[in-house]
């Protein structure tokens, strides 16, 4: 039985209505641009602790696989659009809401092409794109020939995971063996990506889509922790250190991907390796979502002066107007910052307090640590502390308070080779 929740609000008849479908904080932000909008907002997922819930007018505990019961509880709700951001596990959920409603929508198989790593790489196959070779594998056996075929070092990961989770960079065949079954177990469809290892610097981009036409303005360089086999990132530093003809190059590149999907609306972004020695862009991953961290909700706003979020819920709401486009972007600077514990006991902790007063510092997001917490091994993206939101004019000054924060935050973890402090790179 679905629980419905309405709070004491007086919904003005001619209000509109958005179902946001998640109540998460990777929610957060888009419900509360909708509200800001005036938009009646309600909100369904799983019962629990969920922000979400407190802000929205009205939410019901739905769990937000169930395609079938968003339906109908859309369709009793009338709805006028549907949507969700920052959840590439939620994004084919309401696509298929919004076309069973016929409500505007970026399209379910475009909801899959993006968030199906195996398709992926057949669309980008399709459109002649650099991609970095690679077979979907569901068994050990797959895995090791297509490995041998491609040569070592190569990445496994799954074809439907999210937060770096199961991703590992293998550099032989005892270690795929080691790994394979741990990379499976975090795939929904048990289907895992040998990819072909690619150097290079990486890069992140982020654009928005509207009316069909992609603007593409947010470039940023992205860094990764140096702990042996995971690809964990631990900044996302806007703008990119790039020339233009690489950022051309890119923007070429993922307008062939959008045009090819006949994207409507709705944010989109994509990740980079460029191997120098070739002059290959590889075009590595695609979303059609707003990206984590505080990317979309902090980070571009900081950066460029513009937030895509409203753009983003009038589009759902079929009340676009088309001008994202027309926007003024500024040249500033953004960027998250995050930091991992070795594994061990704290026995330090000193700093954190003072970290939300650093100049330049946007937002903190920084758990509690104590003395005396068992820190487990660093596994995903889960295991980091953060993000530090910091901005400045520049990326010169997104150093100096990187250097600052590292100076400001003092954790000594007890290891069995003796004390450790924080890893930030």
């Amino acid at each position: 039985m679905i629980r419905c929740v309405r709070r004491s609000i007086k919904m003005n008849k001619k209000q509109k209505k958005i179902l946001i479908v998640g109540a998460g904080i990777n929610q957060l932000p888009i419900i509360q641009i909708a509200k800001g909008l005036g938009y009646y907002v309600i909100v369904v997922s799983v019962q629990g602790a969920y922000p979400g819930f407190e802000v929205a007018d009205e939410f019901a505990y739905i769990d937000v696989s169930d395609v079938e019961a968003i339906i109908k509880y859309a369709k009793q709700k009338g709805v006028d659009g549907v949507l969700s951001d920052q959840s590439d596990m939620i994004a084919p959920v309401v696509a298929q809401v919004a076309e069973a409603l016929s409500l505007p929508t970026w399209g379910y198989q475009n909801a899959l092409d993006f968030t199906d790593k195996a398709r992926m790489r057949e669309l980008y196959k399709r459109l002649g794109l650099p991609v970095p070779l690679s077979a979907a594998t569901t068994t050990l056996q797959e895995a090791i020939d297509a490995a041998n075929a491609i040569h070592y070092p190569v990445v496994i990961k799954p074809a439907d995971a999210f937060a770096s989770r199961g991703v590992f960079v293998i550099y032989d065949e005892k270690e795929l063996r080691e790994l394979y079954t741990n990379s499976q177990n975090c795939s929904r469809s048990k289907i895992v990506i040998v990819e072909q290892f690619v150097s290079g610097p990486q890069y992140f981009c982020q654009g928005f889509v509207e009316n069909g036409e992609l603007t593409l303005y947010a470039f940023s360089d992205r860094y990764y922790f140096n702990i042996p086999h995971l690809a964990i990132p631990y900044t996302n530093a806007f703008p990119a250190k790039i020339s233009k003809s690489l950022q051309d190059r890119m923007s070429d590149m993922f307008s062939k991907v959008v045009n090819q999907a006949h994207i409507p609306f709705g944010h989109v972004w994509a990740e980079w390796i460029y191997n120098e020695e070739t002059d290959t862009l590889y075009i590595v991953e695609t979303a059609i979502r707003g990206a984590g961290a505080y990317v979309t909700s902090h980070l571009l706003p900081a950066a460029y002066g513009v937030d895509s979020q409203p753009y983003l819920v009038k589009a759902a709401m079929g009340d676009s107007k088309g001008i994202f486009k027309e926007q003024h972007f500024d040249n500033k600077a953004a960027a998250f910052y995050c930091f991992l514990l070795p594994e061990g006991e704290v026995e330090r902790v000193d700093g954190m307090d003072k970290v939300a007063n650093i100049p330049g510092v946007v937002q903190t997001n920084l758990k509690p640590i104590c003395v005396g917490d068992k820190i487990p091994p660093v596994k995903d993206k889960s295991s980091r502390f953060g993000p530090i939101i910091i901005k400045g004019d520049t990326r010169d000054d997104l150093d100096k308070i990187w250097q600052t924060l590292k100076d400001t935050i003092q954790i000594k973890v007890l290891t069995k080779n003796g004390l450790r402090g924080p890893i930030w790179d």
